[in-house]
């Protein structure tokens, strides 16, 4: 198949999630030809739920932290082309349709991007929903659930940094962008993150701090060039 399409999902106590997640990548109108989940640990029945599905490719891993996750699934694929969904992400059926248009259109593209919005869980408690600054706007999607990339494109930048497990994708975009690669980003909506109870950008605080220490390894990369 041309333009063969894999997807990654980093997962870790995803069974509340995880399914309404698959769901969406099966029901893309683009083939997907491989769906691969890195279990990086979990104690739920996140294995029993992606055992409900047939040929999806479960490794399961001790927990190591997304980013480990992650270049585990890399380093699986056969894909010409991956995409990454966070295991309580949700994708429109059209996202990878459009994305890989994009690339057929400017053949020069290494990466495409779509906006996001987010969304609040169904089951999300009402105090909680009080404290959080949560905001349905459009969002400029440089998120891991929003990427389609070419394999080998990603491979000229490198895996991502586990060093910097909670700012994976801020890492790894910043030495994209490094080395000049294309990117575009399509206007439309086609990713939904999901905000919930549990969602580590609410709960992790070393996400908070992880950020600037990551930043000034980007700064000092640059100056260092």
């Amino acid at each position: 198949m041309k333009n063969k399409i894999s997807v990654i999902i980093p997962a870790y106590n995803a069974a509340n999630f995880i399914k309404e997640s698959i769901d969406s990548i099966l029901a893309q109108t683009y083939p997907i030809a491989e769906i691969i989940v890195v279990d990086d640990g979990s104690t739920d029945a996140t294995k029993d739920i992606i055992q409900q599905f047939d040929n999806i490719q479960y490794i399961y891993q001790k927990n190591q932290g997304t980013a480990v996750a992650l270049n585990t699934g890399i380093k699986a694929s056969k894909g010409d082309f991956f995409a990454l969904l966070d295991h309580d992400d949700l994708w429109h059926k059209s996202k990878i349709e459009k994305q890989i248009q994009c690339f057929i259109n400017e053949p020069s593209l290494d990466l495409v991007f779509t906006n996001i919005t987010n969304f609040l869980s169904p089951d999300m408690d009402a105090d909680l929903i009080k404290t959080i600054d949560f905001s349905p706007k459009t969002m400029v999607g440089i998120h891991k659930s929003a990427l389609l990339v070419r394999t080998s494109s990603f491979l000229k930048v490198g895996m991502f940094d586990t060093n910097s497990n909670t700012q994976d994708l801020l890492e790894w975009y910043a030495r994209f962008k490094d080395i000049g690669l294309n990117e575009y980003i399509l206007p439309e909506v086609l990713v939904q993150r999901r905000i919930h109870g549990t969602n580590q950008t609410l709960l992790n605080k070393e996400m908070k701090n992880d950020f600037p220490k990551v930043l000034k390894a980007i700064l000092d990369r640059r100056r260092s060039q």
